[in-house]
């Protein structure tokens, strides 16, 4: 699940996902990847 969550959290960056907040003035962006199997869930933070 680690690798899962790292796979979001890369995802985030290659997309620039962030760019238009950052362009509107957001200065504290948290970037969450987040992996679930069943009953068991992983979040990373970036």
């Amino acid at each position: 699940m680690a690798a899962a969550c790292q796979k979001a959290l890369n995802q985030i960056e290659e997309k620039k996902y962030t760019a238009r907040l950052k362009e509107d003035g957001m200065r504290s962006i948290i970037q969450y990847g987040i992996a679930c199997y069943k009953k068991d869930c992983e979040v990373k933070m970036h």
